[in-house]
């Protein structure tokens, strides 16, 4: 497939869990440096102790670890809050 259809399946897909998708430059390795740790906290915490049968699976899965990644599992760098608790405490102080 072409990288076009290929970005619009992910624009669709990420859409349907609720995020905004976004580029950033290719010449930001700040930006490059915080995927990679997603997708190494996501690997390690999510995928390593799921069902892996199949794609199938998998993606029946991936909104629950989404959720609890969103919802209740602690961030280093945000004072051990999930990024929910780390938002609301953001709105309380503006």
């Amino acid at each position: 497939m072409g990288v076009v259809i290929q970005r619009e399946k992910q624009l669709l897909l990420v859409g349907s869990w609720g995020w905004i998708s976004g580029q950033s430059l290719h010449i930001a390795p700040k930006s490059n440096g915080m995927a990679e740790a997603f997708v190494k906290t996501f690997k390690r915490d999510y995928a390593w102790f799921g069902d892996l049968k199949d794609a199938q699976t998998v993606m029946g899965q991936l909104g629950k670890w989404v959720e609890d990644y969103n919802e209740r599992a602690p961030h280093k760098a945000l004072k051990r809050l999930s990024p929910r608790e780390f938002i609301k405490g953001q709105k309380l102080v503006s």
